[in-house]
């Protein structure tokens, strides 16, 4: 398609979707000239992946100089020097002034007198190569009819502001389109848009003149992808980065990668063609022209509109396909033979609008780039105790044997199902059960107990196991889990459990079987529901329910097999996010153990489900390999054709290993090795390729996924604190030539995850141990140092349910006055629900208490860290006495020894009861003093919970303080910190320490304050509370000089906003803090503010 100009010269339109897109490094002026000659609809020009660590700023001013060429504008100074370090292709390093210099000759360009000349001498040369050169460069000097992109870096790491600041700032006019690496979620979009925005606004250009593409290879991107596709109007292709797909979800690094991947690769079709973007396939990762051409044609039957290209040969193999070329899989200098052409979807116009969103302030944006920072916080590494679960052994609790030999074998779980002995009657088959776990080995297989919580009979069988067996316990297994509200139901009573026998908080886990396609939707809301879910297990009958039709999948593909794919890659999406683990079904029957086990490892999952009689083979199959890359590599390098017989067979492979490794690590390899030598060695293929095929056997096939790859940039990540803190560290292949990774924390987390399996199954040499152990401590004593107390921007907290019981409410009335009719009184709480001044039907918690629970929670989780100050809580919705609160917390900001936190209090059904922030300090800097407060014995607690139970509601006649003209009054109330009150404040807090045995007395007197300062029907809506100046002490007397203002009215109900404010003293009239509440008050108040 062509267009012409003015002076008659045609000039090649660009197509509106690209088919497609060929991408390199940008700083290789070679592969920007061999792109110009083959022309593919876009070349993406790679700042992130394809640029080395000390290069990268090297490559932008590259970038520069090589666009302003192909453009025919002329290089700065610098632009040029830079150029001149270019990277070339072998041989080619020669060749890079000539081609600076008939670049600028065949645009128009001035040249240098040594351009002159170097060009004189290029032309007059021998050399073919630099006469083909001279050809290439005047053939193909132009880019039009290409859509040009810039690959940035991705917006977590320090490179990205420079990326946007040096380059698309200057040279934004001259791109289409900006791709966007490791898309977490809409946010990142957003704040592209954002930057670009101020930038065209800036330099005059058209608005949203810019495009934006987003590469999906996190699990995050492809949950959140329809508000990713639909966040900014500049949104236009969406792209599925299968490599990085595979290491963010554990997935093993080999040829078929797209298979497992069926998931991603589908929603990211579905999600984009319904928005009107462009779907792009990403790499074959085989550098085959029939493998592209084969995985071209895979790709337009799913739906894409195009695939990407890193090749040649790969961008030629898509070529045949789209013009109907089949290249010869055997013999890649055959010619191709004829098909019909080929077709990518059609991309359909885009539908719905986006929102707008300011610009970026463009000071901050040239500050972030000075600075180097990230413009979002870098991903988070947390280093969580060592689980492994290959192998999941489910028994039933009723046969004695089974779960004797099962806790006797090789599996690394075992999970017990009670409910054949929940029954009265199953007393008998309990105690045996349980003679037979005191009996077990403790130290080997983690040992799970399955038991529905809304089952009485089974949790009462689950309550005495673990009552009996303590911490040998090592989780609470759902028989199936349907909803995150069941799973925050579950940690409450978990925690009631670990309190009642003694064991550590936290230390039973939740495991789930989700055995339904309705309950895989939520998978990543019940992953993340509690921080003690360890492990969904895949259990969905797939076979049986898509022969019946039972699927919904099934509507997207005849094949069990696909179906599987694609509902287990949903469960992967969920569990990798997460940070959890991932456990596969039983194998099929009639199906091969070992092919379903290598499925599993390679598509991501920890373990599978296995029988007694499974065990061994699973737990071979899903510990990660062994190349043996550094003891073969030298052999294959060194060996001559008429040697390769006797220097690489599979005997001869053996000898060598076995010098240094054990047979049980060789035999397997051996084995392998003998089925690749079978051909050569029998005469069906030449001997003499054998070398070549063993070391590509090598590079792609075993070392990518294998124990050696996985601990070198593992290494790397623990070591790196200034690249790791700044988003993420440059890791070098030294096996693959120009292969450069950005390991970052999800990347991290799964080689780590690959050398602990391996260590615990004992498949690390001494020398790798000592690396590994090395390296963990090493990254745990940084991350715990980094940022006061370990929690660093974008780190998500969870802290552990706890049931809001109706002790818990009339001990924190009782110790601190506040007596208020709706968490006391049930008649007159009725009586408001019927007069429609309420929505809640029964007693309710006081939000100041909801406050504390979250408050102990975090401590229990964080315990580095102690309260400053809250900056503003908002209470939403009522906790209803029984119901369970589970407080999560998120670093927004760590600076000057204060950590922001978001905080949010959740309902067992979901629904958010508080939010707000709050300030922490990491331990040692708070001013605050433990002196004078120590915790009671039982005895005393005891006491204090009892009391409890007489206490009684404010009077119903209560009424509200008379106010002045100006809607003001002021009030002074004492409370003294007798030895009951003290008390009843160390039973809500339990052994939570001093601290928070402050905190919870400052957070009474807040709630004394403000409920003696009010009438019965009124509602707390927020509290504040600045740092505590002066310590607590049981028998202190606090004076609290308190004013009340009306700020304003509800609009419909007319009913007044009060802010109450106090300044808290003790006795000595040293100050203890200041607070500030607000309250929702009585429509019969009357008074305008």
């Amino acid at each position: 398609m062509s267009q012409s100009t003015i002076e008659g010269a045609p000039v090649v339109a660009k197509r509106a979707h690209p088919r497609v897109q060929h991408v390199f490094p940008a700083d290789n002026w070679y592969f920007w000239l061999k792109a110009a000659e083959d022309k593919p609809d876009e070349i993406i020009t790679d700042l992130e992946d394809a640029v080395a660590t000390p290069r990268k700023e090297l490559a932008r001013d590259i970038f520069i100089g090589v666009l302003k060429l192909f453009r025919g504008e002329l290089p700065t100074d610098t632009e040029l020097l830079a150029l001149r370090q270019a990277n070339s292709p072998e041989g080619r390093g020669p060749h890079l002034p000539v081609f600076i210099a008939k670049m600028k000759a065949v645009k128009g360009l001035p040249l240098t007198a040594a351009e002159r000349e170097a060009l004189r001498e290029a032309e007059a040369s021998p050399d073919k190569k630099l006469q083909a050169l001279l050809t290439q460069v005047a053939r193909c000097h132009s880019l039009d009819g290409i859509i040009v992109t810039l690959r940035i870096n991705n917006l977590h790491t320090k490179w990205s502001a420079g990326d946007l600041w040096h380059v698309v700032r200057p040279m934004g006019n001259r791109l289409d389109r900006i791709l966007l690496p490791k898309v977490e979620g809409p946010e990142d979009i957003i704040l592209l848009h954002r930057i670009l925005t101020a930038i065209e606004a800036e330099q005059g250009w058209e608005r949203n003149g810019i495009k934006i593409e987003a590469l999906i290879e996190l699990p995050s991107a492809v949950r959140q992808l329809d508000a990713i596709c639909r966040c900014t109007p500049r949104m236009i292709c969406s792209i599925f980065g299968i490599v990085d797909w595979t290491a963010a979800t554990g997935g093993r690094d080999q040829d078929h990668q797209q298979s497992y991947a069926l998931y991603g690769r589908l929603r990211t079709v579905q999600v984009s063609v319904a928005a009107g973007l462009e779907a792009i396939d990403g790499i074959t990762p085989s550098l085959q022209r029939h493998r592209s051409f084969v995985d071209a044609g895979k790709a337009a039957r799913l739906g894409f509109t195009g695939k990407w290209s890193v090749n040649p040969n790969n961008l030629a193999g898509i070529m045949d396909f789209m013009e109907g070329r089949r290249p010869s899989r055997r013999d890649p200098r055959a010619k191709p033979t004829s098909v019909p052409p080929g077709a990518f979807a059609e991309v359909r116009p885009r539908t719905g609008t986006s929102p707008e969103h300011p610009p970026f302030p463009l000071k901050e944006l040239e500050q972030f780039a000075r600075e180097k920072r990230p413009l979002l916080p870098p991903r988070v590494l947390e280093l969580r105790d060592a689980t492994v679960r290959r192998s999941v052994l489910p028994v039933s609790a009723a046969r004695p044997e089974e779960v004797e030999a099962a806790l006797a074998s090789s599996a690394d779980e075992v999970i017990v199902d009670l409910a054949p002995v929940a029954a009265q009657t199953g007393k008998a088959a309990r105690e045996k059960l349980l003679g037979t776990l005191r009996a077990a080995r403790a130290e080997q297989t983690l040992l799970a107990l399955q038991a529905n919580p809304d089952d009485p009979g089974t949790w009462r069988a689950f309550e005495e196991i673990v009552s009996a067996l303590g911490p040998r316990v090592s989780a609470c297994a759902l028989p199936e889990v349907t909803s995150p509200v069941q799973v925050r139901g579950l940690d409450a009573r978990l925690t009631e459990v670990e309190t009642h026998v003694g064991i550590p908080l936290g230390h039973l886990r939740i495991e789930g079987r989700i055995r339904t396609e309705a309950a895989l939707d939520q998978a990543y809301e019940i992953a993340t529901a509690s921080r003690r879910v360890s492990a969904l297990i895949f259990d969905i009958p797939v076979a049986e329910l898509h022969r019946q039709y039972r699927l919904a999948v099934g509507a997207k593909t005849r094949s069990i097999r696909k179906a599987e794919y694609l509902l287990k890659g949903q469960l992967l999406v969920a569990t990798s996010e997460a940070g959890i683990d991932a456990v596969d079904s039983l194998t099929r029957k009639g199906n091969r153990v070992s092919r379903e086990a290598l499925d599993a490892a390679n598509h991501g999952f920890s373990g599978k489900l296995a029988r007694l009689d499974e065990v061994e083979e699973v737990n071979g199959r899903l510990v990660p390999p062994r190349s043996f890359i550094q003891e073969l590599a030298p052999m294959i390098q060194g060996v001559t054709p008429d040697a390769i017989r006797e220097t690489l067979s599979p005997e001869a492979i053996r000898a060598v290993l076995r010098k240094s490794f054990p047979a049980e690590w060789v035999e397997p390899f051996v084995r392998t090795c003998r089925d690749l030598a079978e051909p050569y060695w029998n005469g069906a293929r030449k001997i003499e390729e054998f070398s070549a095929v063993l070391r590509a056997e090598l590079q792609r096939r075993w070392y990518p996924a294998s124990i050696e790859r996985a601990l070198q940039p593992f290494e790397l990540f623990a070591v790196a604190d200034q690249d790791r803190g700044l988003g993420a560290v440059a890791y070098a292949d030294p096996w693959r030539a120009n292969a450069i990774e950005l390991v970052d924390a999800a990347t991290a987390r799964v080689y780590e995850h690959i050398i602990r399996t391996a260590w615990k199954a004992g498949l690390l040499t001494q020398e790798e141990d000592r690396r590994y152990h090395q390296a963990f401590e090493r990254l745990r004593t940084a991350l715990l140092v980094k940022e006061a107390a370990g929690l660093m921007p974008g780190m998500r907290i969870p802290a552990y349910a706890v049931t809001v019981e109706d002790w818990m409410v009339k001990l924190f009335a009782q110790a601190s006055g506040d007596r208020n009719l709706y968490h006391l009184d049930d008649e007159f709480v009725a009586q408001e629900r019927a007069r429609g001044v309420i929505k809640f039907d029964g007693r309710i918690a006081h939000g100041i208490l909801t406050l504390l629970v979250s408050l102990v929670g975090l401590h229990r989780v964080a315990d580095g860290c102690r309260l400053h100050s809250i900056e503003d809580v908002r209470y939403k919705a009522p906790v209803r006495i029984g119901d369970s609160v589970t407080p999560i917390f998120t670093v927004m900001d760590a600076q000057d020894s204060r950590i922001r936190l978001r905080v949010e209090a959740l309902r067992r059904d979901g629904q958010v009861a508080m939010e707000g922030t709050i300030i922490v300090t990491p331990q040692g800097v708070s001013r605050q003093s433990d002196d004078g407060a120590r915790p009671p014995g039982p005895a005393r607690l005891r006491a204090a919970r009892e009391r409890s139970a007489t206490v009684l509601a404010f009077p119903r006649d209560k009424q509200a303080p008379a106010f002045s003209q100006r809607g003001t009054v002021s009030r002074d109330f004492q409370s003294k910190i007798s030895p009951d009150v003290a008390d009843g404040y160390w039973a809500l807090v339990g052994s939570a320490g001093p601290a928070v045995w402050n905190l919870a007395v400052s957070l009474g007197m807040i709630a004394h304050t403000s409920a003696n300062f009010a009438s019965p029907g009124w509602i707390l809506l927020s509290t504040r509370l600045e740092e505590q100046q002066e310590p607590i002490r049981e028998g202190d007397t606090l004076i609290s000089r308190a004013n009340l203002e009306i700020t304003r009215l509800t609009r419909e109900e007319r009913r007044p906003i009060c802010r109450i404010t106090m300044d808290v003293r003790n006795q000595h009239d040293r100050p203890v803090f200041r607070a500030e509440v607000s309250k929702l008050g009585d429509p019969a108040l009357g008074c305008e503010p």
